[in-house]
């Protein structure tokens, strides 16, 4: 089966990304929000440009919200200490989380620009 062709921006503002050209576009809503970003997204584990990113946004009044998965899987103990890690630097920097049972969707967006992916918020993805 052939895959789509990769396309960058349409005259609807319409468009398909694959692969290396989705993380630009994440980034993108985060940079370029005047007033709100939502993440939605069973699996979280922040990284230091994605904190750098979101630091900027909140600097310029930028509400940022987290919609994600209340069953986190923790694989060892390291991954259970970066999610608290990750849960304290949302509330010291006042991001709102919320929690949805059985969560599997991934879904960014601000007030002009919508991602739709397989991509859940790790540094693997």
């Amino acid at each position: 089966m052939s895959r789509p062709i990769e396309t960058d921006s349409t005259d609807d503002d319409k468009a398909v990304f694959f692969d290396h050209r989705i993380q630009p576009q994440f980034f993108d809503i985060i940079e370029n929000a005047r007033e709100s970003v939502i993440f939605v997204t069973p699996y979280v584990r922040l990284w230091d440009n994605l904190r750098r990113a979101m630091s900027k946004a909140i600097l310029r009044g930028v509400e940022i919200t987290f919609i994600i998965r209340k069953e986190q899987e923790h694989r060892n103990p390291e991954d259970t200490k970066r999610f608290d890690e990750d849960m304290r630097w949302f509330n010291d920097n006042k991001v709102k989380v919320l929690e949805i049972s059985r969560l599997h969707v991934k879904i960014y967006l601000n007030e002009e620009k919508v991602l739709v992916s397989s991509m859940n918020v790790l540094r693997s993805s």
